[in-house]
């Protein structure tokens, strides 16, 4: 998630304290790196980005394991695939690709 210039990795403790110094006496004084990690996730995954590549920029042993961790409905996506549904966008999008090439590119869903 955080790399020195030449690509590799940051020191975990380092970017720790970083951290906790950019958010001393702020509302997010308690902040995780790892909270950070599931924001990401959680926001590729809302904002439509397909679960394999969250998977992969996760480094995630499978795409399985990413939706069991945080492809919950939130009641923004609920809403999203409801009016979708109704507005007849999600008839259009199966009828351009394959029902079942979605199907195998989503098994969880």
């Amino acid at each position: 998630m955080f790399t020195e210039d030449n690509g590799d990795p940051c020191d975990k403790k380092a970017v720790y304290s970083n951290l906790k110094r950019i958010f001393n006496g702020t509302e997010f004084e308690k902040l995780r790196v790892h909270d950070l990690r599931h924001t990401y996730a959680i926001l590729s995954i809302q904002a439509g980005i397909d679960i394999k590549t969250v998977q992969e920029s996760l480094g995630h042993h499978s795409a399985v394991f990413t939706l069991d961790q945080y492809a919950f409905v939130t009641d923004g996506m609920r809403k999203s695939g409801a009016e979708k549904f109704e507005n007849g966008q999600f008839i259009c999008q199966i009828t351009k690709t394959s029902f079942w090439d979605r199907v195998a590119r989503n098994p969880g869903n």
